[in-house]
């Protein structure tokens, strides 16, 4: 059974609906003053879901940044950019613009954006599979945190760094800090973190033979978003229920659960969710050997994924596709099913090979704006210190020649005098 992978990244503000969301956009472009702002909620609604809108944000406020050379909205969309970036596979990208963004927070002493770039240095660790570095990272973040005012306090570095032991495998350590977090966030009424918390808890459960423990926090996560009415939160955390029901032998309600998964996602409109769906419910039929039915959903995920170009989910069906032909003893077809596999794979690594390519060359292009600021700004400093010196100069000079005349006329004071 293919799991959900649990989001790294986790907003510290509210959830924004669907709704407010086209609002807080068009002011976010329009209006200069609320720009950092509606950066910040834009962000956090669009990490879930969309990384080219996360890009389009961050860019966005760096060429603004370059262009008005405001360096607070600059160093703020590297800092979005970054999640892109580490998503994409360019944690290296993520990690020199962090960097960056962590010297100029360190000279504001911005504690609150400081701990945001350092608990994405963590993030960007993690996905280069350096763990004990990611909870270095993580630490650093928290300790900047606690040096905020209790309301402002961000402790999302926390339930990264249990991701972080889990991964380790040290999970006594990844449950204290879960526990830790889901307090602390209880406290700030932060409903999205909760949930977090409840899922990171089910993971650790199942990974030490709990699944029972693990199905009631998917149901406290499940409960928790159908309350809030967040229907994206609300698909990840029925199809986690299923997966929990599953884990349980509940076989009839792991079906209910998947069911529920798919229906939210058709109202969502999104592609790639609903194909995953549709593998879900292929693979829950493949275990349970009714083979018919499990090649009916995977078709169904593979015929959308080849209308919206989703390589990845068309070539996870068509490899499934040809598993469930071979156990029904159709060879012949499984084969050239296979090969279609094969050739997807192919298509696969050429469209990675063209996003790098991609990236690499729109970063450069931000890169090298940023340093022509950078070098207009050390112009800007130099030629103030130049008249600087001049307008000291001068004072000087005048100053000299004041003196100069004051001499003169005292001594011609004296003489006269004598």
């Amino acid at each position: 059974m293919r799991l959900i992978i649990l989001l790294i990244l986790f907003s510290k503000t509210l959830v924004f609906g669907q709704k407010l969301i086209p609002e807080i956009r068009k002011e976010f472009y329009s209006k200069e003053e609320n720009r950092l702002q509606n950066g910040i909620k834009l962000r956090d609604f669009y990490l879930d879901e969309s990384p080219d809108s996360i890009y389009n944000i961050g860019s966005f406020l760096i060429n603004q940044g370059i262009k008005f050379e405001n360096m607070s909205w600059l160093n703020f969309g590297k800092l979005i950019i970054s999640s892109y970036y580490t998503k994409k596979g360019k944690a290296e990208i993520s990690i020199e613009n962090l960097k960056s963004c962590m010297i100029y927070y360190e000279k504001k002493r911005d504690y609150e954006m400081l701990a945001d770039a350092q608990n994405l240095m963590g993030v960007a660790s993690l996905y280069q599979l350096k763990n004990k570095e990611a909870i270095n990272w993580f630490i650093k973040s928290l300790e900047n945190s606690e040096k905020l005012e209790a309301e402002n306090q961000s402790y999302m570095a926390q339930i990264n760094m249990a991701d972080a032991f889990v991964r380790l495998k040290a999970y006594e350590s990844a449950e204290k800090e879960t526990f830790s977090f889901m307090e602390k966030v209880k406290k700030q009424k932060l409903n999205k973190g909760l949930r977090r918390a409840y899922d990171m808890l089910a993971k650790i459960c199942f990974a030490t033979n709990r699944a029972e423990e693990g199905g009631e926090f998917y149901k406290k996560s499940f409960e928790l978003a159908y309350e809030n009415g967040d229907k994206l939160g609300l698909s990840f955390a029925t199809n986690n229920m299923a997966i929990a029901h599953f884990e349980k032998g509940n076989l009839d309600k792991t079906r209910s659960f998947f069911e529920k998964a798919l229906s939210l996602r058709k109202e969502l409109n999104n592609p790639a969710l609903i194909c995953e769906s549709y593998f879900n419910l292929g693979e829950y039929y493949f275990a349970i050997e009714k083979y018919n039915d499990a090649i009916q959903y995977y078709n169904f995920s593979k015929k959308l994924a080849e209308k919206f170009n989703l390589l990845s989910e068309n070539s996870d069906a068509t490899q499934r596709l040809a598993a469930c032909l071979e156990m029904k003893g159709d060879f012949k077809t499984a084969y050239q099913i296979s090969v279609e596999f094969g050739n997807l794979q192919s298509d696969i690594l050429l469209k990675m090979k063209q996003d790098d390519s991609e990236i690499n060359e729109k970063y450069r292009e931000l890169r090298d704006n940023e340093k022509k600021l950078k070098q207009k700004i050390r112009e800007n400093q130099l030629q103030k210190r130049i008249q600087k010196s001049q307008r000291l100069n001068l004072i000087v000079f005048v100053l000299v020649g004041f003196l100069f005349l004051l001499i003169i006329v005292l001594n011609s004071t004296k003489n006269n005098q004598t």
